[in-house]
């Protein structure tokens, strides 16, 4: 049986963990890794294979970069193997909140279930249902679900904090005060906020390099967790305005479909989101005929990530390759 040749690009924590999940299969073969230092071989001995003169022999893809500024660098790889029929799965989240309709016409070529949630159930279930949604209700951030989670049971942020340091929750581990924490864990709902609504294809595209940025201040931050037993982070997007009692809502338009990212009172989201525990991700879904959809999986966790990224792996390597 000929193994299937995998590249991936990048290699931090999800990068070193689906590197693993490869080694491990019978079916894979870790052909090579793509650092900000160069190339590396299977075995990460560094090569001077810039991967273009052997591009034939590429089975598929792993975008495993982090998410910098607009994601340009990984959209551009994405393409630069999209195109070659190379199937690309990813779980970058920059690139596709700011390129999602260049992407959009790659088709099968991508997958992207593990961008929005680790466990990959909240973007399917969008796409299954969006020709009838009336309104979506997100928990997008695992670990500001968990930090909420454990405030709301009587921790102090700290302590909180230090605990999600501890299991590598955290976004990045190169923030150390509190502003720049919850700062850079807000963006990271921003840029899936923005992804879940491209993919329910209302007729318009958003991109987040072309909006404000929702951003806390010190204070708002400090008020949040004083609160904290009492309100959510929490994503709306729908065709009216919400009506939740919310803190720090930061609002955005586009023809007729109204978003909201903030803070909301525990007390109006619906029940199966409000008491989600530890780094659990989710998404309410209710249609125009009245259903009521939801989907619940696990997030921030970088082997439920890695693990995704493989199941998406299978379904496009069962896919015939584009020429």
């Amino acid at each position: 049986m000929k193994l299937k040749q995998c590249v991936v690009i990048g290699y931090g924590n999800v990068g070193q963990a689906v590197a693993s999940l490869i080694s491990a299969r019978e079916d894979m073969e870790l052909y090579r890794v793509i650092r900000r230092d160069g190339v590396y071989d299977g075995n990460l001995q560094r090569g001077s294979d810039t991967l273009i003169a052997n591009i034939e022999l590429i089975d598929i893809v792993f975008m495993c970069m982090t998410s910098i500024g607009d994601g340009a660098l990984a959209y551009d790889h994405i393409v630069q193997f999209a195109k070659e029929g190379i199937p690309v799965v990813i779980c970058e989240k920059a690139a596709l909140a700011n390129f999602y309709p260049e992407l959009k016409m790659l088709g099968s070529s991508i997958a992207y279930s593990a961008t929005v949630g680790a466990a990959g159930v909240i973007i399917p279930a969008i796409q299954k249902y969006r020709s009838d949604v009336l309104s979506l209700h997100l928990i997008l951030n695992g670990t500001l679900n968990f930090l909420w989670y454990r405030m709301r049971r009587g921790e102090t942020f700290e302590k909180a904090l230090a605990c999600a340091q501890f299991k590598g929750y955290l976004e990045t581990s190169k923030e150390t005060d509190r502003e720049s924490i919850i700062n850079t864990e807000f963006l990271d709902v921003f840029r899936k906020t923005i992804l879940s609504f491209n993919v329910l294809e209302t007729g318009s595209y958003l991109r987040c390099r072309d909006l404000e940025v929702p951003s806390l201040s010190k204070k708002e931050i400090d008020k949040l967790i004083h609160s904290a037993t009492h309100f959510r982070p929490y994503v709306e997007i729908g065709l009216h305005k919400t009506r939740c009692m919310s803190q720090f809502l930061r609002t955005y338009y586009s023809k007729g479909w109204y978003i909201h990212i903030g803070f909301v009172s525990v007390l109006e989201i619906d029940g199966s989101l409000a008491h989600l525990k530890d780094t659990f991700n989710g998404v309410g879904i209710f249609t125009k005929v009245g259903q009521r959809i939801i989907e619940i999986g696990k997030g921030a966790h970088v082997n439920v990530t890695a693990h995704t990224m493989i199941r998406d792996a299978e379904r496009l390597l069962s896919l015939p390759r584009s020429s």
